[in-house]
């Protein structure tokens, strides 16, 4: 994805550029009294403004913070959801990001005979024999196991749609076709 620095970088012009209008605007702003308006402000209204202006930046930073946990958490949901199912299906799903996997679920774990953690950072090539080009296509190949045993399986692959820039994940669905 974007990396940390380049986010920080954007959020940083974003910062400047608002802080440049507001520092502007308020250069060119006079604020002159109306003549003959004396004694029509109290200390008490200043204070009920400043009160009023306090409480509506306290209500933004507070919407604000709120739709970021209700974000943070409908993502995890989502992502609990989807290991979930991915994790009930029959066949093998191992999702590939440059040349590593990054998930994968017990079906394949259990087919290729290892721990569902040891499969993170390894290579989906280690375990199909002749992997080829398997993008939406339906490929017949073996499957080498911790083992050394070879399973007979069907493997077909999607590209994942990103953004322009950002590196995809391959999703492989493995099949076993063992009676």
């Amino acid at each position: 994805g974007i990396g940390y620095r380049s986010k920080f970088i954007a959020t940083g012009f974003l910062v400047f550029a608002i802080v440049l209008l507001h520092f502007t605007g308020m250069a060119a702003l006079t604020i002159l009294p109306v003549a003959g308006a004396e004694g029509h402000t109290s200390d008490g209204a200043l204070s009920v403004l400043a009160i009023a202006v306090a409480g509506v930046g306290l209500l933004v930073l507070g919407t604000g913070a709120t739709s970021y946990l209700l974000d943070t958490e409908t993502k995890g949901a989502a992502l609990t959801r989807l290991r979930h199912l991915a994790d009930t299906t029959v066949d093998g799903v191992v999702i590939e990001q440059n040349g590593r996997i990054i998930e994968a679920n017990a079906a394949f774990a259990t087919l290729a005979g290892v721990a569902k953690d040891a499969l993170t950072g390894t290579s989906f090539s280690a375990y199909a024999a002749h992997p080829g080009d398997v993008e939406d296509a339906l490929v017949r190949t073996d499957l080498r196991c911790a083992d050394g045993s070879l399973v007979p399986v069907e493997i077909t692959a999607r590209q994942e749609k990103v953004r322009a820039g950002e590196p995809g994940a391959v999703v492989y669905a493995v099949r076993d076709l063992r009676p």
